[in-house]
Formats: C-alpha cells, structure tokens, sequence
C-alpha cells in the first residue's frame, strides 16, 4: 500500500527528505519490522488492528489484514 493510499502523503510545503543515516536507516528498518511482527500477531489472534485510510480511522477486522513480507510484499 502506497502513501497516497494510506492517506499519508506530505503536505506540498514539506520539503524532500535528505538520505538517511546509517543509524536512522537502521531506526526506520527495526520499527518497520517490529510493526509487522505486531500486525502479524494481531491476526494469528484473532485481533483487530485501527489504521488511518482516507484521513479516516479504519477498524480492520483480523480476517481483513494482509500480512506484509520482510521485502514490502503482501
């Protein structure tokens, strides 16, 4: 999912980012896949997950959630 489709996209103002550090790279790859551990565990147990789409909160039901790879792919 896109951040156009997350409902995430930048406001127009906001400049472009600068190539990350190392360390933020490393930050950004960790939180990344602790947030997927936690989706994945949600839907093993059966738990919903809340997501903002369309500058809307979503309840996702656990039959709902896609499960994402290490790589980004569903």
């Amino acid at each position: 999912m896109s951040n156009e489709e997350r409902g995430t996209t930048p406001p127009d103002h906001v400049a472009e980012a600068r190539p990350m550090s190392p360390l933020a790279q490393r930050l950004v790859d960790e939180v990344s896949r602790a947030v997927r551990a936690a989706i994945r565990e949600h839907k093993l147990l059966g738990y919903p997950i809340v997501v903002w789409e369309n500058g809307q909160v979503r309840i996702v039901p656990p039959d709902e959630i896609q499960l994402e790879t290490e790589d980004g792919e569903n």
